[in-house]
């Protein structure tokens, strides 16, 4: 199948990031990298069964959080105590949580895209890490990939190459860059040992070329032998085609 249909092809809740849970360790990488203080206020969108919250709180934070999952709310609140400040919502419409921290990862562009315009209106300083890539339209304050920072006021991007070349830190992507940002989001956010691993490092390299290439800032001007080789490993092993973007 074509790259774009099998992406469609996973499951609904895991794409809109409405049930993921970041390993333990992500987490605490998060909140280190956004400097997250003792005493400060941490607000998860999306915050599942509560698990970062709860590691927030062990840095000295007050925490909160949103979930649209009456289920994960019950269970936030069972980790957290009855009185925590988790709440039942849509992150695009709810009242959000007073926070200097939100964390905000969701893959969903209706939620994504709703969400600078919201996150404008909050106190200067204000600090949103997202994952992957920065808020849409935005410049990162901060980048450790796959680790973005967004203050506000938010940085608005001339375009999509400036947000690309802010969050890869280079001028052009080669398919050595897109093949070492694509192991650092992997070791990042997979348990160690993961049988997955590799399977995740092609594909997310190859995606960020491409994507690269879409935008015209690809330091290749021809496809490279590694990435044919890969196009075809993807599509004789997975069934996976990146053919679209070759032919």
């Amino acid at each position: 199948m074509k790259v774009d249909e099998y992406i469609r092809s996973l499951p609904s809740h895991i794409m809109s990031g409405d049930d993921v849970a970041l390993p333990d360790g992500a987490v605490s990488s998060i909140l280190d990298f956004a400097g997250l203080g003792r005493g400060e206020r941490f607000c998860h969108l999306g915050c599942g069964s509560g698990r970062a919250l709860q590691i927030a709180a062990e840095y000295g934070a007050a925490v909160s959080g949103v979930d649209s999952d009456p289920r994960r709310v019950a269970e936030a609140q069972n980790v957290l105590g009855p009185e925590a400040d988790v709440r039942l919502g849509d992150v695009t419409e709810c009242e959000l949580p007073a926070a200097d921290l939100i964390l905000f990862w969701f893959a969903d562009p209706a939620v994504t895209h709703a969400m600078p315009e919201r996150f404008s209106a909050m106190p200067a300083g204000t600090r949103i890490v997202t994952i992957w890539g920065p808020l849409p339209g935005c410049l990162p304050d901060e980048v450790r990939f796959p680790f973005v920072l967004n203050r506000v006021p938010l940085s608005p991007a001339p375009d999509l190459r400036s947000q690309l070349r802010a969050v890869f830190g280079v001028r052009c992507v080669s398919y050595a860059t897109a093949w070492e940002f694509a192991e650092r989001y992997t070791r990042a956010l997979q348990p160690g040992n993961s049988q997955n691993d590799r399977f995740l490092t092609i594909l997310q390299a190859l995606t960020i070329w491409f994507e690269a290439r879409e935008l015209g800032v690809t330091c290749e001007e021809e496809i490279p032998d590694p990435v044919r080789n890969y196009v075809h490993i993807m599509r004789s092993f997975f069934r996976i085609d990146f053919g679209g973007y070759i032919d």
